[in-house]
């Protein structure tokens, strides 16, 4: 970072997504840095879902992992007084997950006022863990059968997520014209 942003004639260099959550907390320095000099307003974070068993059948980090990160961030926004807003990336329907699960997920997002402002249903892709689950409607470690959201289920699942993104879009407006 320091070596482009030494280059003549670069402003700045930004850096808005595709870092791992529990690296950046291990690299605090880092996160810093990162937070001051190379966001561009908003930080695109995937914490993917929030529902430890599904962030499991994932292969993600456990929900405490945002926790701590969302607080580490807000401790250097504070420090530093920046505005850095944390934009998560959400996927829905993924196999494993329920109905609860994404409302519980939806619930937490709100308390912790990360707004959603966009999700992807999962779509299976050849090769992966997750296709081979949503195909066996097994969980690949264990091999016990497991939810997957599937017709009207993964619409139902994108209803809450819809619904949350409007309720967000629509504070947003009447704040605007205050």
């Amino acid at each position: 970072l320091k070596a482009v942003h030494g280059v003549q004639k670069v402003k700045n260099v930004f850096i808005s997504s595709g870092l791992r959550l529990e690296l950046l907390r291990k690299t605090p320095k880092l996160l810093r840095v990162l937070l001051k000099n190379h966001t561009p307003g908003a930080l695109n974070i995937a914490p993917e879902h929030t529902e430890n068993q599904v962030l499991r059948l994932m292969h993600k980090e456990r929900h405490g992992e945002l926790l701590k990160f969302i607080s580490e961030c807000s401790k250097i926004k504070k420090e530093e007084k920046i505005q850095v807003i944390l934009n998560p990336y959400i996927i829905s329907a993924h196999p494993g997950c329920t109905l609860k699960n994404t409302e519980d997920m939806a619930n937490k997002l709100k308390k912790l006022k990360l707004k959603i402002r966009g999700f992807q249903d999962f779509t299976p892709t050849p090769g992966t863990l997750s296709t081979a689950m949503y195909f066996t409607e097994k969980d690949a470690s264990t091999g016990e059968k497991i939810h997957v959201p599937k017709g009207k289920q993964r619409t139902r699942q994108r209803r809450i997520l819809e619904k949350v993104i409007m309720q967000v879009r629509k504070r947003g407006v009447s704040k605007k014209r205050r």
